[in-house]
């Protein structure tokens, strides 16, 4: 996470506040319709005429007919039901609901207004590279009154990549990476910008490039003044000047897609039964999920970040199973192997970078050190003046 302050160490830590609870963002009105935070209900159709203000129409997987209307701005939510009980609340700002058989919403919360950007990144992927197993974003918005965003899609019916890891064979297993490097390249490949982006067309937000982001959680006030889009040569300088002049990874004019978090966690496998004649029984990658943190970025952080991703992208070890090799972590077995398979396809290891970005880090937490001790100077001087 980088180096913080303690005030800081206390607002990362820190949970906001926001009402009602994420948990509670859904909830019954009556049978057949449900309302979706503050702006939008939800109802089941009794035949297929929808009404005139439906925003959205579509069928669960029993064929059963739903659509999305505005919200009755009068409704108050304690006039209604209970709220609705998550299909899967996988964490604190992050919640599952089921409406319907396998129809999910995915509520999220999302400060200061933030873009919707999984809804586009999922539609924006499923255009260009059809391909790659992306579920349908059925439709997806940004409740501003209660800070979060609602993203309404089919199920992806499988097992997490997490859990299956230690079932497969090293085949299956080099089998998947090879795909999931396949379907990184051919986004990397088709998705291209001129500028270093958010999938929405803002700043794109990592603390890599942003000393605002560096080490500040999710609900730094600040993310709102992250600078961007940046083209290759404003990007090279705001790197420069956060890191003190440190030196800077060689910055392409073009920017690629690229998903941000494809961890163990974000991918559903499909694995069928073994075959009565001891032949391979068929393991697939039946979709990539979790697209909040694509954006535009250069083509070596492809590769770089998951080598830099502090846990998110390593395996959770089977209870009461117990690594071995104490010189050897095999939860890093997911992350190398992947990165073997990127190299296949043309990629540089993100291995080879992971000493330039340590330097960088450490140039950039200098420099936050060197700010935070004059900004504390000034406030002591502001209050020497102010007092006498």
């Amino acid at each position: 996470m980088g180096y913080m302050t303690p005030d800081e160490r206390k607002l990362y830590e820190a949970q906001p506040d926001f009402q009602p609870p994420i948990e509670s963002s859904v909830w019954q009105l009556k049978e057949g319709c449900w309302a979706f935070g503050s702006s939008m209900r939800c109802e089941r159709l009794e035949n297929s005429n929808a009404p005139e203000d439906a925003i959205k129409e579509w069928k669960d997987a029993d064929g059963i007919a739903y659509c999305l209307r505005p919200q009755n701005p009068s409704l108050e939510k304690n006039e209604c039901g209970p709220p609705e009980k998550p299909f899967n609340h996988r964490q604190w700002a992050s919640v599952l609901f089921e409406i319907g058989k396998d129809i999910l919403v995915k509520v999220k919360y999302s400060p200061l207004g933030k873009d919707s950007v999984e809804g586009d990144a999922m539609d924006l992927v499923r255009r260009c590279v059809p391909s790659v197993p992306v579920p349908e974003c059925i439709h997806y918005w940004i409740d501003q009154k209660w800070d979060r965003s609602f993203l309404i899609m089919p199920r992806v019916h499988g097992v997490l990549l997490n859990e299956a890891w230690w079932g497969l064979s090293e085949q299956e297993k080099e089998n998947i990476c090879d795909n999931l490097a396949k379907y990184q390249d051919l986004i990397a490949r088709n998705i291209t910008s001129n500028v270093f982006q958010g999938v929405t067309g803002k700043a794109y937000r990592h603390r890599c490039f942003s000393a605002k982001n560096l080490c500040l959680g999710a609900w730094d006030h600040d993310l709102q003044d992250v600078p961007g889009p940046l083209t290759a040569d404003e990007l090279r300088e705001q790197m420069s000047t956060i890191s003190g002049g440190a030196p800077i990874m060689d910055l392409s004019p073009v920017f690629h897609l690229y998903h941000g978090d494809l961890s163990p966690t974000n991918v559903v496998l499909s694995v069928g039964e073994k075959p009565e004649d001891g032949g391979e029984r068929e393991v697939t990658v039946a979709g990539i999920i979790d697209w909040e943190m694509a954006g535009f970025v250069p083509v070596w952080w492809i590769t770089l970040y998951p080598c830099l991703s502090h846990g998110a992208y390593w395996l959770t070890l089977p209870a009461p199973e117990i690594d071995p090799d104490p010189d050897w972590n095999i939860t890093w077995d997911y992350v190398l192997m992947l990165n073997d398979m990127m190299q296949d396809y043309g990629y540089e290891s993100g291995l080879k970078h992971m000493d330039w970005y340590t330097e960088y880090e450490e140039a950039i937490i200098r420099q936050r050190e060197q700010a935070f001790k004059e900004a504390k100077l000034a406030g002591r001087l502001t209050w020497l003046k102010k007092s006498h």
